[in-house]
């Protein structure tokens, strides 16, 4: 019954929002979803309607305050749901499904599972790269010369690590992070051009991304703008370089929630099965080997050295 009241676009967006406005605007629209389904032919349990007028009623109490957090949880949930399914038009009034939800925390909490319940290892996920204070790395507009030059020795150690992985949370998109080069380049283009290997649409590692400096390149015949890591990273404060290494000891409280032990064992089954699947499917001849079309590691966008 409690679900029903938080379907609705506005009161989803208004759980996620900071501050004492959003607050006081979802305990608004909670009230008024929770009078209209009193007044509808279905009412919740009367126990259920009074407990929640009670709360509602006083917000600042704090047993109020608690369950309004449960509520803003199950919002939270509800628009992450909506948002996956399509449910709601995106701005252009477009309808369709979006990977929005799925972040950097979720990102984190699966890499710990799959680690603990596949390999029964511990690792710790942590901001190497990005434009907030709390990453290793904090990247700046205002960093000088001398600091994006120590940013980039401390990003080719992080990629050379045996015990770690690299993961670039780019528009819209994530992928490892497999190498680095330095290319000499006329002085006129700045002497030298510092690059990373990762993939840029899909996972293939085909694509050479620039350190620093946007630049443009002819594509269908129209200039596209390829955007540098750095420029990417202070793009939006979401965009990183996470950090994926092995750990020794993993304390009880950051151990992976026990839920998630089924749904890995179930993503391990179905893998399994694909791979057979497409084994089979390969020696008749009905699907090309692995990797036959893909594109040579780091074969895009060559530049003249």
């Amino acid at each position: 019954p409690c679900l029903e009241l938080l379907r609705d676009q506005a009161t989803c967006v208004a759980a996620r929002g900071n501050g004492k406005g959003k607050a006081a605007l979802f305990v608004d629209l909670v009230s008024a979803a929770l009078e209209k389904a009193a007044a509808s032919e279905n009412p919740p349990d009367p126990t259920l309607l009074a407990a929640l007028r009670t709360v509602l009623a006083a917000p600042e109490k704090p047993a109020s305050g608690l369950v309004i957090d449960r509520l803003k949880k199950l919002a939270k949930a509800e628009w992450a749901i909506a948002k996956l399914d399509g449910r709601w038009p995106l701005p252009s009034g477009k309808v369709l499904a979006s990977t929005a939800p799925i972040g950097n925390d979720s990102l984190s909490v699966a890499c710990k599972a799959l680690a603990h319940f596949r390999e029964d290892k511990g690792v710790r996920v942590v901001a190497f790269m990005g434009q907030q204070p709390a990453c290793r790395i904090p990247v700046s507009s205002k960093d000088s010369a001398e600091t994006m030059a120590t940013q980039w020795d401390e990003l080719k150690i992080a990629i050379e690590r045996p015990d770690a992985a690299l993961i670039f949370h780019l528009h819209n998109h994530y992928a490892l992070i497999t190498g680095w080069r330095e290319l000499a380049v006329p002085a006129k283009a700045g002497g030298e051009r510092r690059q990373i290997l990762t993939a840029r649409t899909g996972q293939v590692q085909a694509h050479w991304l620039d350190w620093s400096g946007d630049h443009t390149t002819v594509s269908q015949g129209k200039g596209v703008v390829r955007k540098s890591v750095r420029t990417t990273l202070r793009t939006w404060k979401g965009h990183k370089i996470m950090l994926v290494e092995k750990v020794a000891f993993v304390s009880k409280k950051d151990k992976p929630d026990p839920v998630l032990k089924s749904i890995v064992e179930h993503l391990h089954k179905v893998s399994e099965a694909v791979e057979r699947e497409e084994a089979v499917m390969e020696e008749d001849g009905l699907i090309e080997e692995e990797g036959g079309d893909d594109p040579a590691p780091g074969s895009d966008e060559e530049p003249e050295s």
